[in-house]
C-alpha cells in the first residue's frame, strides 16, 4: 500500500451507559483504521454532542497517546459525562423516561505518524441512542472490535 494513503475513521456506536436521576453518561466508539505505511498515534480528540436539539457537550477535547498499528482496526473510545446545568435541562425535557431520542455528534481527532507527518480526520454522526438493558449498572455491552482504548 502507498504510504500516502490516509487512516480511516468509521463510527461503530453511541450508547446510553447510565440514565438516571444523578447521571447521564454515554460511550462513544470510533474505529480507526491505519492505511498508512507508519505506526500512527492519536494525539487528541474533539468532539460536541446534542440530543433531542439540546446540546449537551459543546467541543470538548481530550488528549491522548493511542497506538494505532498498521492493518489492525483499533477502537477509540470515548466515555461522555453531561455537565449538572446541561444535564438538568435534558432531564427536565424528558423526565417521563422516553430516551429513544435522535443525537447529533461531531468528533475531531488528530493523528501523528511516526515520520511526522499529522492527518486530521473529521465525522459527523447522528441517529437512535442506543440505551442497552445494563445502562443501571453502569456497564457498557461488550463491543465487536479488536482493541480498545478509553479517552478522558
Amino acid at each position: 500500500m502507498a504510504p500516502f494513503s490516509e487512516p480511516e475513521a468509521h463510527f461503530v456506536s453511541l450508547k446510553a451507559t447510565d440514565i438516571s436521576r444523578d447521571n447521564l453518561k454515554f460511550l462513544v466508539v470510533i474505529e480507526v483504521i491505519n492505511l498508512y505505511d507508519a505506526p500512527l498515534t492519536v494525539s487528541s480528540a474533539f468532539y460536541s454532542l446534542k440530543i433531542s436539539g439540546i446540546e449537551l457537550v459543546a467541543s470538548q477535547k481530550l488528549s491522548c497517546l493511542i497506538k494505532v498499528p498498521k492493518d489492525t482496526p483499533t477502537c477509540v473510545t470515548i466515555p461522555i459525562e453531561v455537565e449538572e446545568y446541561e444535564k438538568y435541562n435534558f432531564m427536565k425535557r424528558h423526565h417521563k423516561g422516553d430516551f429513544d431520542v435522535e443525537f447529533n455528534l461531531t468528533v475531531e481527532m488528530m493523528i501523528e505518524a511516526q515520520d511526522g507527518v499529522e492527518f486530521k480526520l473529521q465525522m459527523a454522526q447522528s441517529g437512535p441512542v442506543e440505551i442497552p438493558a445494563s445502562r443501571m449498572n453502569n456497564e457498557p455491552d461488550s463491543f465487536l472490535c479488536t482493541r480498545y482504548h478509553f479517552l478522558g
